[in-house]
């Protein structure tokens, strides 16, 4: 097979974009005409600045030019060989076809002729299509980010609601959580104090049977709320056992409580002839000193009030209630030299009841006022 090669006059242009779409037809869909008599395919072998070069595929040469006088050519496919590798059918086509995918403009639309001018409306429309498409899709993207600022913003707004609502509320009810951490030397009746708390009118038979050794912490809470003018205190005590400073430590750092309960006793377990056990005495103010003392003394936070609650007293007649309170006054000095925390002072008998309300008492009158 030979070729034909046309050459198309073309005027200095300038710029525009490329888009080439090919559809091919295949040689069974043909008309079946002798291969002699029927016209080959058209392809553009080069574009110059002001021609181009066409070649017909058929089996005798042929060539003939196209004035492109009334379009501006782009120029990236200036001087190229083959820029397109489209073939066409006919001469007719390629004006057009340079004009709708954008390889060349009208120079003046209005003297084009209606093929010319129907290849721009259809580049048109591509164009408008595709900058409408993107404005589409810009438009539903910030129409999907707006929405979700609405609706964070929806549910910031209710959940202010809600925290508004719920303080309201609690105000209304004027409720409020106390938490007492009760601690001590092994034997001095911490958990005897944290149930006679809880249950005051107990007999003495009735406690000792809920009473056994603390193993950790124990956590219980007073049966009913106080009432306390206009407030509701609802009191959780924590008893940490006597051994279990580990256990102590890990509550004071990571549930600081509201009141510190340090309970002391004269003796362990049986008093001596003279009442008070100096050595038992001894080891609380250690105890005092290194455990309660370092946590004041620490970056910790602070309770608002420590309550010094001698236990056992019942022990000692009256007489010698003085006495009692003389052993334990190195306790109490060596926490108010600490400073920044109230220091309380009672002496009392968990057994018997006694001073025990008091205890209650300093929970309400030193947290809340009436």
């Amino acid at each position: 097979m030979t070729g034909m090669t046309v050459r198309l006059r073309l005027r200095r242009s300038g710029l525009a974009l490329a888009l080439v779409w090919a559809v091919a037809v295949p040689a069974s869909q043909q008309p079946q005409t002798p291969l002699s008599q029927s016209p080959g395919p058209i392809r553009i072998v080069e574009v110059a600045r002001d021609h181009l070069t066409w070649r017909r595929y058929e089996p005798t040469d042929a060539s003939a030019s196209i004035d492109l006088s009334d379009l501006e050519v782009k120029a990236d496919i200036i001087g190229k060989g083959d820029p397109l590798g489209y073939y066409f059918s006919k001469p007719e086509d390629i004006k057009p076809f340079l004009v709708e995918n954008g390889f060349a403009t009208l120079r003046d639309p209005s003297a084009a002729s209606a093929d010319l001018k129907a290849a721009a409306e259809r580049r048109a429309k591509a164009t408008y299509s595709l900058i409408d498409s993107a404005w589409q899709s810009t438009k539903r993207f910030f129409q999907s980010v707006w929405s979700v600022i609405l609706l964070l913003g929806a549910l910031g707004i209710i959940g202010a609601g809600i925290q508004v609502a719920y303080h309201v509320w609690k105000d209304r009810k004027r409720e409020r959580h106390v938490d007492l951490l009760v601690v001590g030397e092994s034997y001095v009746g911490k958990t005897f104090l944290v149930e006679r708390l809880r249950d005051p009118r107990a007999s003495m038979d009735e406690l000792t049977k809920r009473v056994g050794e603390t193993k950790g912490e124990a956590k219980s809470k007073l049966p009913k709320p106080i009432v306390h003018g206009r407030y509701e205190l609802y009191v959780t005590l924590y008893d940490i056992g006597g051994v279990f400073y580990g256990a102590l430590w890990d509550h004071l750092a990571f549930y600081p409580p509201d009141i510190l309960i340090l309970t002391l006793a004269p003796f362990a377990i049986s008093p001596p002839d003279s009442g008070i056990d100096k050595d038992y005495v001894e080891r609380q103010l250690a105890f005092t000193e290194m455990m309660v003392g370092g946590y004041l003394r620490s970056r910790l936070p602070k309770p608002k009030v420590v309550l010094l609650f001698v236990n056992k007293a019942d022990s000692f007649p009256d007489s010698k209630k003085e006495t009692l309170r003389s052993a334990f006054k190195p306790h109490v000095a060596g926490l108010e030299a600490k400073g920044g925390v109230r220091i309380v002072f009672l002496v009392g008998s968990a057994h018997k009841g006694w001073e025990c309300r008091e205890v209650l008492d300093v929970i309400t009158d030193e947290l809340f006022a009436t």
